[in-house]
């Protein structure tokens, strides 16, 4: 993660800071579409390798 994407999570979902959150599908696509909106770029790492979205 990167020092602004640090500070931006913590500024705006300081609830998701905590290594036990859990979140469902939907809210995850929330968070990561805001992510988008603000300039961030997201990686998916899954079976298959990663993907940067």
């Amino acid at each position: 993660m990167s020092t602004r994407g640090s500070y931006w999570l913590r500024a705006n979902h300081l609830e998701l800071c905590d290594q036990e959150t859990r979140i469902d599908l939907s809210h995850a696509n929330s968070f990561l579409r805001e992510a988008r909106k603000n300039g961030f770029k997201t990686e998916y790492i899954g079976p298959n390798g990663s993907a940067i979205i």
